[in-house]
């Protein structure tokens, strides 16, 4: 499953990259636990589409999404969507 969460650059909004522990606690929670199963992609401020890794239900780290993840996430989900 595709997770998309949508960074907003806004001035009471907190990065997704500032705050990715927070983030995958609140998916992990939402999802009853099962984050391990799934993956969580986000787009930033610029459009760039990249990944934060879980472990065990905490954050684990980043990870650049490829050009063909990148393409295919911009074809899935239009700009603007949010799924959670």
């Amino acid at each position: 499953m595709l997770v998309r969460h949508l960074h907003r650059d806004e001035p009471l909004f907190a990065r997704v990259t500032n705050d990715a522990e927070a983030v995958i606690a609140w998916l992990n929670k939402r999802l009853d636990g099962c984050i391990r199963c799934r993956r969580v992609i986000y787009s930033d401020s610029y459009g760039n589409f990249a990944e934060l890794l879980a472990k065990c239900g905490k954050f684990a780290g980043f990870k650049a999404c490829t050009q063909s993840q990148q393409a295919y996430s911009i074809s899935v989900l239009p700009s603007g969507e949010q799924l959670l």
